[in-house]
């Protein structure tokens, strides 16, 4: 987890340009707040950011609970983001 750091947005972020999906596990232990970051790094694209709750059973790291649920965000997503490409 500690190498995870050396990943960063900084400095290319805003050279990303795609609409982009962000998915959330509320509960996440490892990554907490680094989809907010994520998002807010993102400054020219178009982000969604998806926070998926305990209550789905999908707020754990990686949706592991509930990958139903997170396929479900990912496929609405992308039915809508490239319904608007049409």
């Amino acid at each position: 987890m500690r190498k995870t750091q050396a990943y960063t947005l900084a400095g290319i972020g805003g050279r990303v340009t795609a609409p982009t999906l962000i998915l959330d596990g509320e509960n996440d232990q490892f990554l907490k707040g680094q989809p907010q970051l994520a998002e807010k790094a993102l400054t020219r694209a178009r982000t969604t950011l998806v926070t998926l709750t305990e209550a789905e059973g999908a707020g754990e790291h990686t949706h592991a609970g509930a990958p139903a649920r997170a396929h479900q965000a990912l496929f609405d997503w992308l039915d809508t983001t490239l319904g608007e490409l049409r």
